[in-house]
């Protein structure tokens, strides 16, 4: 039966969720215990500089402004447990893919980063210009191991006109997508994958060619 929760169970939950928001905000601004807290901390910086900035030229501070900073800190615990039961079940935390002579390691950095710049729209009203996944398509438990399987499709192709300036635009499912890799510690990574919303962007992609891998798949030739 549904009804008004009491008020003191209410500061009870309210109480539990700061103590969990405190704990995680200590674990992020400590010394990293593992490679997911390190790249969950890189993560988190990120995201607080855009926040200020956010908060600072709209004039927000006090209450809102704490809400808005408690909601990036436990979005950041989720997404490091997501991470973290992605990577135990395979025994690492990334690998490497090759693709026409070129190495891109996919690995929990880059899992970090997609999911906390590309999902969760209603929670990201500070993270402007981004595009955000939506739909069914793509499992975001196995987001890895997706990314994978398409870069390994396209270069089972041999037709390396299908990875331009270190991009891969494709169509799955009926949905306009691109994977982006780009330098880190000198070496190529996985950058970014998102999906392509804006009408300016997706109409460039809707005039590449395109070059049909399967019922599901389609690779955009620009």
């Amino acid at each position: 039966m549904y009804g008004e929760i009491p008020y003191a169970e209410r500061m009870q939950d309210a109480q539990f969720l700061e103590g969990v928001h405190q704990s995680w905000k200590a674990i992020l601004e400590s010394p990293a215990t593992d490679i997911i807290i390190e790249h969950s901390q890189i993560e988190y910086r990120h995201q607080l500089k855009i926040l200020e900035r956010y908060c600072r030229t709209r004039g927000i501070r006090g209450f809102y402004k704490d809400y808005l900073l408690k909601s990036v800190i436990l979005h950041s615990k989720f997404i490091y447990y997501l991470v973290r039961e992605f990577y135990e079940e395979f025994g690492h935390t990334g690998e490497t893919v090759s693709i026409f002579g070129k190495d891109i390691t996919i690995d929990s950095f880059c899992y970090i980063h997609i999911i906390f710049r590309h999902y969760a729209e209603l929670s990201k009203e500070y993270q402007l210009g981004k595009t955000y996944h939506f739909d069914t398509n793509i499992d975001y438990k196995k987001i890895p191991s997706f990314l994978k399987d398409i870069i390994e499709q396209v270069g089972s192709t041999g037709d390396s006109t299908l990875f331009q300036n270190n991009s891969i635009h494709f169509i799955f499912r009926g949905a306009y997508y691109t994977i982006h890799v780009s330098p880190f510690g000198g070496l190529p990574r996985l950058a970014t994958f998102f999906p392509v919303g804006r009408p300016a962007e997706l109409a460039k992609l809707k005039s590449f060619t395109e070059v049909p891998l399967d019922h599901e798949l389609i690779i955009l030739r620009p």
